[in-house]
């Protein structure tokens, strides 16, 4: 979890710190098309397919059974087929940038020869991403979560650091867009040197078996589906915002979301080791543990991501003044607020997701996310054109919504998880320790203009939340290991 919490905190860090500095030196329009630019490429890493998923099942299967002769097999042939599709991809995505730089998006006439320059240089990054996917499944596979989240970590920081050193320099979009890519061909590089050595020897013979290949192709179609749609609807919205508005409607809402969706962060430490487990226990036939553990697990996602939450609601308006600027903190406080709800609820959706897939029925996650689409796409076009970024906030939070609650009504009525004992303990858990947030926080920030006296008003509504959880929200099962990570590092902090 430590590890995951590193992968997805530092980058945040970093970009907190960095994104003002990106926006001067690109200017807004210019940011605008970069946010359009990973945009589009997030769109063709859906090629991966769920491969990087397959790949991660099917070695960790093997190795568990002692049978390690197919996983090279299935390595070979996951990351034969990302290389063609990889590539294919890229050739298409090259013949579309006239296209996407020149007609489907609001750029202005004298921006668009650099944001053609640098366009062209997505197509190398396609089958890049694709083949880290895979990469990144083996280690996944062999529990190596410390090398894949220092790996996507140093990528992440490259991401933002680099472009402020190129804009250092005199460089421009291109020279931004350029850097980020190539930080990608090094994580490649780096996966690429050290699968080989957590994996077993190499053995002689075919390099991939084909039905077995064939096997993890065909494995969780439904995953397929939901890898392919669910980035469509995370990417949809500033697609949408650069064809209808304007650039600086892209650069008003990604750099916000580019920092409030990392509250999701703690929720992506707690979910990954979750799915293998819930699996597990299915296996053993043992109910009661599973439905103990995600109960336990619904609880510490609302603990650890409701007070980050609360806080991005509070400060929303002078933080973005003080971060990016007036014009920021005019346009972008709503739509911020509104993100950090809809983190909250998605946060809490990826436990019902992933016990799901756990349970076998990953066809219902996905039949969830082809229903929600046209929806979605409906409702975020009539909240941009009426409600501009605001209205794409509001759009994306009633669609996590309603996702979270398909998802837990699923796991109610088709895995038998009874409702109760998970609400009574998000409700009981939270009731206490938010009040004590909002009673502290709250009336320090809008009963007084001073800086001081605000963020002190929101550290103490923190403390004040972090001991009502301890006393009102924890059982002894949940707060041993807390003390026992913070006597670790008490005891390392004075052994230095």
């Amino acid at each position: 979890m430590l590890w995951n919490l590193l992968g997805q905190g530092l980058p945040l860090v970093i970009g907190v710190f960095t994104l003002p500095m990106i926006i001067r030196g690109l200017g807004t329009q210019a940011f605008g098309a970069f946010q359009l630019a990973w945009a589009v490429l997030g769109y063709f890493a859906l090629l991966d397919l769920g491969l990087g998923r397959a790949t991660t099942k099917f070695v960790a299967e093997y190795l568990g059974k002692g049978d390690t002769r197919p996983v090279w097999g299935i390595v070979m042939g996951s990351l034969g087929v990302q290389a063609v599709v990889g590539v294919a991809g890229a050739l298409a995505l090259a013949a579309l940038v006239p296209v996407l730089a020149g007609r489907t998006f609001q750029i202005p006439p004298a921006l668009v020869p650099d944001v053609t320059r640098a366009f062209y240089l997505l197509p190398v990054a396609v089958p890049v991403i694709l083949l880290s996917s895979s990469l990144s499944g083996v280690l996944q596979a062999v529990q190596r979560f410390d090398l894949v989240n220092l790996i996507q970590s140093a990528a992440g920081v490259g991401t933002y650091i680099l472009p402020v050193v190129v804009l250092a320099q005199g460089g421009g979009l291109f020279g931004v867009v350029l850097v980020v890519v190539a930080t990608r061909v090094a994580a490649l590089l780096w996966f690429a040197l050290l699968v080989p050595r957590e994996l077993p020897p190499r053995p002689t013979g075919p390099r991939a078996d084909r039905a077995l290949v064939r096997r993890v192709l065909s494995f969780g179609g439904w995953v397929t589906v939901s890898s392919v749609v669910s980035p469509l609807m995370v990417y949809l919205d500033r697609v949408m915002l650069g064809s209808l508005l304007t650039l600086s409607a892209v650069a008003y809402y990604s750099a916000p979301y580019d920092v409030v969706s990392r509250l999701s962060l703690l929720a992506a430490a707690i979910v990954p080791p979750l799915f293998p487990a819930f699996s597990a226990l299915e296996g053993a036939g043992d109910r009661q543990r599973l439905e103990g553990l995600f109960v336990r697990a619904v609880k510490l996602v609302a603990l650890t991501t409701t007070p980050a939450v609360v806080t991005v609601i509070l400060v929303a308006r002078p933080a973005l003044h003080l971060w990016l600027g007036a014009d920021f903190a005019d346009n972008s406080t709503l739509l911020t607020q509104l993100l950090a709800v809809a983190i909250l609820v998605n946060s809490m959706a990826q436990l019902p997701y992933a016990l799901l897939q756990g349970l076998g029925r990953a066809d219902l996650p996905a039949k969830f996310h082809l229903l929600e689409l046209p929806l979605y796409a409906g409702l975020l076009w009539a909240g941009v054109h009426w409600f501009g970024v605001a209205g794409a906030a509001g759009a994306w939070l009633i669609r996590v919504t309603l996702d979270a609650a398909l998802l837990f009504g699923a796991a109610q009525r088709t895995q038998g998880i009874a409702a109760r004992p998970w609400i009574r303990a998000v409700s009981r858990g939270l009731a206490v320790p938010s009040l004590g947030l909002l009673a502290v926080a709250a009336p320090a920030l809008t009963l007084t203009d001073s800086p001081a006296w605000g963020l002190a008003g929101v550290v103490g509504g923190l403390m004040v939340f972090a001991v009502s959880a301890w006393r009102y929200s924890l059982d002894d099962r949940e707060r041993v290991p807390l003390l026992r990570l913070l006597r670790l590092t008490t005891d390392t902090g004075d052994g230095a």
